[in-house]
């Protein structure tokens, strides 16, 4: 049997947010009136929530509008060359990337604040117990930015292959 402090400290988020069971509940309280520690854990997560309420869950202002010129940037930059000019080589054919792209850089302004918003969706839908168990931390934020990624670039790759199959040829 695990020991009451390792109980307790492994609910004090559930604690908090009023999650717990009546018969976990009275555990928790009657440990700690007699655990420094545990209570001291309590206040940081209590401090840590309330900042997390105070900070928005909206991508800051811009941001989207700053990956495009970043991404026009470093496609207009310079590339070196491997090839000798004197070669005389075809002309590449355009990909679907390179089609597609001016199509998907229209709606980044869309998709980013949306897939924000379904990675943390898919974070709290899919990972709110362990969230409420152990609060937040590096695994659980790792988590919540991968399921972001994993949606910007599915809502793009969706987009530039819906556009690709429109096009002719």
């Amino acid at each position: 049997m695990i020991s009451e402090h390792r109980f307790v400290t492994t609910r004090l988020s559930a604690y908090q947010h009023g999650a717990l069971p009546d018969a976990e509940l009275r555990r928790v309280r009657a440990h700690l009136p007699s655990c420094r520690r545990c209570r001291n854990e309590l206040d940081e997560l209590a401090a840590m929530t309330s900042r997390l309420r105070v900070s928005s869950t909206a991508p800051p202002d811009g941001l989207a509008d700053r990956v495009i010129a970043h991404i026009d940037a470093e496609s207009a930059a310079p590339r070196l060359s491997i090839v000798d000019d004197a070669v005389d080589l075809p002309a590449p054919r355009a990909t679907a990337l390179a089609t597609c792209w001016p199509i998907a850089r229209e709606h980044l302004s869309r998709t980013l604040p949306l897939a924000f918003l379904v990675g943390l969706a898919v974070t709290l839908l899919k990972d709110l117990q362990p969230l409420l168990a152990d609060g937040f931390t590096t695994q659980n934020c790792a988590v919540c930015g991968l399921n972001f990624v994993l949606a910007f670039v599915l809502l793009n790759a969706g987009i530039m292959l819906a556009y690709a199959r429109r096009q002719p040829g």
